[in-house]
């Protein structure tokens, strides 16, 4: 209620306002460069909250400008910032040409694409090894010029470092249309906008719980891209990436027209970008992404058709033992691949998982304009596709996976009692020939071609039999298929010079079937759509084993669904206001949302287990969520600011984590809670020409959340698929963020960042494990003993500094020193209770090895960033003759991690099974990823 009589009281006051008299402000840029008009800038008077950008022809016009005298601010990607002085003492004042100053130098690092110091990729798989222990590549993944922003995404983003600690906090909107997963609540920028910069540079970055003119946003902020086909000057870009990351090369092609006099504008654009083999062995990529947008202008308004995607498919890496990585002399060791031999006898490597997605997208937007005051957009979206993941599935067969713990020395060493000869026998054999840890795929065929085995009653008729080679292995597609539409509509009106109002409603409908689906039979005839691991416990029970009761004995072919398939519906309305009020000395803002989210399950198998809570719909779940938030910044002069904002947001469980099961049943955890989350964060900012500072602390409270870890554990206490439940789980970050950019001379600046904080559980959560082929519907009760143990968020301690130089003659280099400490690795609840203590003895060495987290080690490393631009159309007449007179050459590149340190650890886990019989932590070690040794990129651009 505060916040809302704050929104009210603003808007009362405003229109309160003496009336004063106006005139028009008009004028055209001009490029300083080239002489022609410059279109792609922002026109704005700060004081006044009004704003416009150029047309095709480089004309603006503000409308209704009190009679005054101003700063007039021109400024947009590419541009170097300028201010004006107009005073408005007429109906119509005509500044007329006004020279606009191209930053090529900006521009030249937007087309770099890669980051900097990115020490790894986010292309790695779980597959046995990480048992989903670690999820990846929920940092911001879209940067601003922030030095702050820029760094958390470029630099600390390559060690999974968390803004804030939080995960999956940030808004991420194009063209007004919402485009995370409503599902999971993540965004892939690589699977979704596939390295398409050209034409995604254009983004509006709020960190943190700053206002947005365009979203309510998250704790760790939001990002708006705005692409239309208008929002692009009239240029064309050709360009040439090669590097040694997951990719080794792209090209790219773009090209518009800028908006031009008869108010259209087109853009086209794309790329490919491949790999036979990337940096980590086995993996390799093969992508593309097209972009494609027209827009019309039609008095004051605009209206924008844009459609976009990303056909990637790239086979991926999992995480290992460090037991693995020894024993294969590599710390880039991948267990997902082998060799496979062809009908010449010729050996090629081979990849078990590999994902396979293409989900396009298409929007519709219109942007209207009545006067300089106001704009609305509303915008429709609709996405649809298929993501696949491939991973080796079998029936009672023992696992392809050759680094499985069962085949390692370890396993023969923490035998009970251990068999040290056997273990010592295995180490010299897999060491004497590392090949013995990848997968041997010629064994699989061979044991699918010798089984001979006959199935009766297929499909449920009697007599109905079917006799061959049944597949043992086969290779299966765990399938996403999506569908979802997008409604945002969205309003900005400056009421006055004081006061700007914000508003909008959001609708999206999501629909993802999800499915297991076959691929290869590896040799076999056939395969059985059987539960495995049910015939494992119920031996003798027809109906147990079948994994859909249906079509029970189904005999299935490459094509055909198995295991589970199943579709999430969500639905999700929000609607959401917000006040800004700036005066001489304070800015302040208010804003509150609300909103009701629904989600159910339906399922087109009947499980043999739950026969009754598979097929058909369940129960539909409706939650209320709502958020308010406010801040407040002090003006003690044009350079230097105090700030305070907090916000308070309930948020609705995620799908995932609010079924227990939904491949095989309906059931969800016991009282699905909303998540409350408390933040607050304040400082001091100071900007101008030589230094800009930021000091910022920040704390964030989440009460009440529900995690769910899916995994198969071997212990002989299950041997099943464990689906892992902790509810009313809180947590809290809190911490101090720093930067400092200080200008020694015009071509010399030094910047710092330092990230500190602690990010850590809160309480001690309540615990319920559900077996897959347990037919209860509760599961076993217990509590987590977890509280300030540290969350798995990335170095809680990250550092930088970078010296930067940049000329006036359009080149540039920099280096970076980065320090990176306290980064812990994901811990297993599980052993953190009374059951996993058991009765050993307090403060014991065993005691303390499995209650103990670990700390990675800390990591120093190097980078070298650097560039030059050239233009063309001034050196040579016969390019101005041919391709105009704004043709430049951008050339840039980089290495990170100089000093090739390949002992960098940047995440970790333990593994969720674990060993109660004889509660020893190292049967089931942690696992790890190392990050990249030295590696590089460099790019060359063309645009004219």
């Amino acid at each position: 209620m505060a916040i809302i009589a704050l929104l009210l009281i603003i808007s009362t006051f405003s229109i309160a306002q003496e009336l004063k008299k106006t005139g028009l402000v008009k004028g055209k840029l001009i490029n300083t460069a080239t002489k022609t008009p410059f279109n792609d800038a922002r026109v704005s008077i700060p004081d006044l909250n009004v704003f416009t950008n150029a047309d095709g022809e480089g004309n603006f016009e503000l409308s209704e400008v009190p009679f005054g005298n101003y700063k007039l601010v021109i400024s947009g990607l590419g541009v170097k910032k300028d201010t004006l002085d107009v005073s408005v003492n007429a109906d119509v004042v005509d500044i007329k040409d006004v020279s606009v100053t191209p930053n090529e130098r900006d521009v030249a690092i937007d087309n770099g694409e890669i980051p900097t110091i990115s020490v790894t990729d986010n292309n790695t798989s779980g597959s046995d090894a990480s048992d989903g222990a670690i999820s990846g590549g929920e940092e911001l993944l879209i940067a601003s010029r922030d030095p702050f922003v820029a760094t958390t995404v470029y630099i600390f983003g390559g060690y999974f470092f968390k803004p804030r600690g939080q995960r999956n906090q940030n808004e991420a909107e194009i063209n007004g249309i919402t485009i995370n997963n409503a599902q999971t609540g993540f965004l892939s920028w690589g699977q979704q906008l596939g390295n398409q910069t050209d034409v995604f540079r254009g983004r509006d970055v709020r960190y943190g719980l700053e206002a947005s003119p365009y979203t309510f946003g998250g704790t760790t902020g939001s990002t708006y891209i705005a692409a239309t086909a208008a929002d692009f000057s009239h240029e064309t870009r050709i360009s040439y990436t090669e590097t040694d990351h997951t990719y080794k090369h792209r090209i790219m092609f773009t090209t518009s027209t800028g908006l031009m006099k008869n108010g259209w504008a087109f853009t086209l654009s794309a790329n490919k970008h491949w790999a036979k083999e990337g940096y980590v062995p086995g993996t390799y990529t093969d992508g593309y992404a097209y972009y494609a947008g027209a827009s019309k202008k039609i008095g004051k308004g605009m209206f924008n058709l844009t459609t976009f995607g990303v056909p990637l498919k790239q086979a991926r890496a999992a995480y290992a033992t460090q037991e693995s990585y020894d024993l294969a002399k590599d710390n880039y060791y991948n267990s997902d691949w082998g060799y496979q031999a062809n009908a010449n006898g010729q050996r090629s490597k081979r990849s078990s998982s590999i994902e396979n997605v293409y989900q396009p997208t298409t929007i519709f937007n219109y942007e209207y304009k009545p006067s300089d005051k106001t704009r609305w957009n509303t915008a429709l979206g609709y996405q649809f596709g298929k993501d696949r993941t491939s991973a080796l599935d079998g029936y009672n067969a023992s696992s392809p996976y050759r680094n499985y713990y069962r085949n390692m020395p370890s396993y023969y060493y923490t035998m009970v009692p251990p068999d040290s000869v056997l273990g010592n026998a295995v180490k010299q054999n897999i060491m004497a020939n590392p090949e013995l840890l990848q997968i041997n795929w010629d064994r699989l065929y061979q044991v699918n071609l010798a089984d001979k085995q006959t199935v009766y009653n297929v499909n449920g008729t009697p007599g109905n039999n079917v006799t061959g080679n049944q597949s043992l292995y086969v290779m299966g597609d765990k399938v996403h298929d999506l569908k979802k539409f997008t409604f945002n509509t969205n309003v900005e009106h400056a009421l006055n010079e004081h006061t700007t109002l914000y508003g909008g409603v959001t609708f999206y409908s999501q629909k993802t079937e999800i499915y297991k689906q076959l691929t290869d039979l590896l040799g076999g005839d056939f395969f059985v759509n059987y539960n495995q691991f049910a015939s494992l416990q119920y031996v003798g029970n027809p109906n147990y084993i079948q994994n859909n009761l249906n079509n029970p004995n189904a005999v299935i072919h490459t094509g055909d669904k198995y295991d589970y398939d199943y579709d999430i519906r969500v639905n999700t309305t929000k609607v959401w206001g917000q006040a800004q009020y700036n005066v001489d000395r304070f800015d302040l803002f208010a804003a509150v949302t609300v909103g009701d989210d629904a989600f159910n399950r339906e399922g087109f198998m009947r499980n043999g287990l739950f026969p009754n809570n598979s097929y058909g719909k369940s129960t539909t779940y409706n939650f209320f969520d709502y958020a308010v938030k406010g801040g407040i910044t002090y003006k003690i002069d044009r350079k230097n600011f105090l700030f305070v904002n907090a916000a308070y947001i309930v948020t609705p469980p995620t799908v995932d984590n609010t079924y227990i099961s939904a491949a095989t049943r309906d059931y969800t955890v016991a009282n699905p809670t909303v998540q409350k989350t408390e933040s607050i964060e304040g400082g001091y900012l100071m900007k101008s020409n030589k230094i800009s500072a930021r000091v910022v602390g920040y704390m964030t409270n989440v009460q009440d959340a529900t995690e769910i870890k899916r995994f198969y554990d071997d212990d002989p206490a299950y041997m099943t698929f464990v689906n892992y439940a902790m509810q009313h789980e809180n947590t809290k970050s809190i911490g101090t963020e720093l930067m400092l950019n200080y200008r020694i001379n015009r071509d010399i600046s030094v910047t710092g960042v330092a990230a500190i904080g602690k990010a850590v559980y809160s309480n001690r959560p309540d615990i319920n494990v559900y077996l897959d082929n347990d037919t209860l519907q509760h599961g076993t009760s217990s509590k987590a003993y977890i509280k300030n143990y540290y969350l798995a968020a990335g170095p809680q301690s990250a550092y930088t500094a970078a010296i930067n130089y940049r000329p006036k003659n359009n080149w540039f280099a920099s280096i970076n020193f980065n320090y990176f400490d306290r980064n812990y690795v994901q811990i297993n609840p599980n052993r953190r209770t009374q059951e996993a203590i058991g009765t050993l003895p307090v403060n014991s060495m065993q005691m303390q090895e499995i209650l103990t987290q670990e700390k990675l080690p800390a990591a120093f490393t190097i980078d070298l960033h650097g560039g030059k631009s050239f233009q063309l159309s001034r050196m040579s007449d016969f390019v101005k003759k041919n391709t105009g007179t704004n043709t430049v050459l951008y050339i840039n590149a980089g290495i990170s991690n100089l000093l090739n340190n390949r002992d960098v650890i940047v995440r970790g886990s333990e593994q969720f099974r674990y060993d109660f019989t004889y509660k020893n932590p190292d049967k089931f070690a942690n696992v790890y990823q190392y990050g990249y040794g030295i590696n590089f990129y460099l790019n060359i651009t063309l645009k004219f």
